[in-house]
């Protein structure tokens, strides 16, 4: 396994004389959303012009994607990201930086570090991430006010997934 600080990773996108925190917080997430969006919007399109090539691997096959929704789905998802994405990772950067910011080393944690990091941080988003899905699904107020919009298609397609209420998303 080959292991780099942050540092090199922002050195090696030409960021020069960035913190590497700014990294972490803006440059990857730029990335994420940019690719995520090409993606889905890719996506769609091939959704939208050759519907017949998907219907094997859909799991609803009766439903289709239609131009009203897709148009709906990029909309509600670009604005998410544009808007909403950056923000959240703002307020997470600047609670990383008040309780004392990103450990950073020049030599690799141990892989017992690595492994132990990583599953504790899968368990506890798996935990949050089912109680709080559970919440907006077993309160009518909160189902209705936030969580309906994410269930708004019937034809679920690529970018719906982030296709939520601001609250949801963040």
């Amino acid at each position: 396994a080959v292991f780099a600080s942050p540092d090199v990773l922002v050195r090696s996108l030409g960021l020069l004389n960035v913190a590497p925190e700014t990294g972490l917080f803006i440059v990857l997430p730029t990335l994420t959303a940019a690719l995520y969006l090409a993606h889905g919007g890719c996506c769609v399109a091939f959704e939208l012009c050759a519907p017949r090539m998907l219907q094997p691997i859909k799991l609803q096959q009766s439903k289709r994607l239609t131009r009203a929704m897709a148009i709906r789905a990029i909309r509600g998802s670009t604005i998410n990201i544009l808007l909403w994405l950056p923000l959240s990772s703002a307020a997470l950067y600047a609670g990383v930086r008040a309780f004392g910011g990103i450990r950073f080393e020049q030599t690799p944690p141990s892989y017992l570090e690595v492994a132990t990091h990583l599953f504790v941080f899968v368990w506890v988003n798996e935990v949050l991430f089912f109680n709080a899905h559970w919440a907006l699904h077993s309160s009518r107020t909160l189902y209705r006010r936030v969580h309906a919009k994410h269930h708004a298609f019937s034809s679920p397609c690529a970018l719906a997934a982030v296709y939520c209420h601001p609250l949801e998303f963040v």
